[in-house]
């Protein structure tokens, strides 16, 4: 939770940076009618790796009544964000086709708050269906890739192609297959946002790698996204938020050889953020060469540092006690 709450606090700092120009839209195909259960998967199996086109004029009356608020800009605020928290089934080409528009191009909305909830609302609602709507883990990848999106925008693509890998391992075993390509690209994606260290999207792309590999270890190598994490630990690595997450994935996949960064982060840390990521870091990890440390957070003069510190501390005697207890019950 000390680490999350770090996360989200950073975070905000990300939010009032600049974002780049308005994105220039291409048209697309005519809408068709419903689409079931098994068309769906049959869509996504053929899933092409070119771009996703977007309508230049999106015509609001081929949409349904409960989908046209959600991209009609003339609408109010609240009741595009009321449709979106419905929830949707059965998506229409022209339904979808619409969604997709609306998530590509860039509007006015996206440079504030609002319509950062709105899309990740959407995105959320999305990849919640079962299955995704066809070409939704490519969608999410030609929102990361392009740079003229709003820059948290970008980062929620990457987060939201964690959920769309989860939601396809829920697919049923025989329409399952036919998501591998879509998967795959997600994966692919996921490590290629590594790259871009000096923002957030690195240690997004970072957690959710992390995730996805307790759940699936056999299509996610932990040892790879540790020494990764390991690297983007480190001073002059990345930059802050980055930081900030690998500090987190390196405790939280046990790599040993982060100890000393993070005790250094602790005490040099540049910032109070990075320093209270690296002491909840060192609580998860573990490990009694912490101990003198952290007690001389509780007795210093930095107090937003005296909590985290408490907290680290009551973890590591957690888990002595329990290894001791685990001892006992061997023997």
């Amino acid at each position: 939770l000390l680490i999350a709450v770090t996360a989200l606090l950073a975070g905000a700092l990300w939010y009032c940076q600049k974002q780049g120009p308005p994105q220039t839209p291409a048209t697309t195909a005519p809408a068709s009618q419903p689409l079931s259960t098994e068309q769906s998967a049959s869509k996504a199996a053929t899933a092409s790796s070119s771009p996703i086109q977007v309508r230049t004029n999106l015509d609001l009356e081929t949409l349904s009544p409960a989908i046209r608020p959600i991209v009609d800009e003339q609408a109010a605020y609240l009741a595009r964000l009321a449709s979106v928290r419905k929830g949707m089934t059965n998506l229409s080409d022209a339904d979808q086709q619409g969604l997709y528009t609306f998530l590509l191009r860039r509007s006015p909305l996206d440079e504030g708050q609002q319509g950062h909830v709105l899309k990740n609302e959407l995105l959320n609602a999305l990849c919640a269906l079962n299955p995704p709507p066809a070409n939704l883990g490519s969608l999410l990848a030609q929102v990361y890739r392009d740079r003229n999106q709003n820059a948290v925008l970008r980062d929620y693509a990457v987060q939201h192609l964690v959920s769309f890998y989860k939601q396809i391992e829920r697919v049923s075993g025989t329409e399952r297959e036919s998501w591998r390509s879509e998967q795959a690209q997600a994966r692919d994606v996921l490590w290629e946002a590594l790259s871009e260290t000096d923002t957030s999207i690195a240690g997004t792309a970072l957690l959710g790698l992390a995730q996805l590999s307790e759940e699936r270890p056999d299509a996610f190598d932990r040892e790879r996204i540790g020494a990764v994490a390991l690297q983007l630990s480190g001073e002059g690595g990345a930059g802050e938020l980055t930081r900030i997450a690998a500090l987190q994935v390196s405790a939280r996949l046990g790599v040993n050889d982060a100890r000393p960064v993070l005790m250094q982060t602790a005490q040099q840390g540049q910032s109070i953020p990075l320093r209270i990521s690296a002491i909840g870091a060192l609580g998860v990890l573990g490990g009694s060469e912490a101990v003198p440390l952290l007690n001389g957070f509780l007795e210093g003069p930095e107090e937003r540092l005296k909590l985290p510190a408490r907290r680290a501390l009551q973890q590591i005697q957690l888990k002595e006690r329990q290894g001791q207890v685990g001892k006992t019950e061997m023997n």
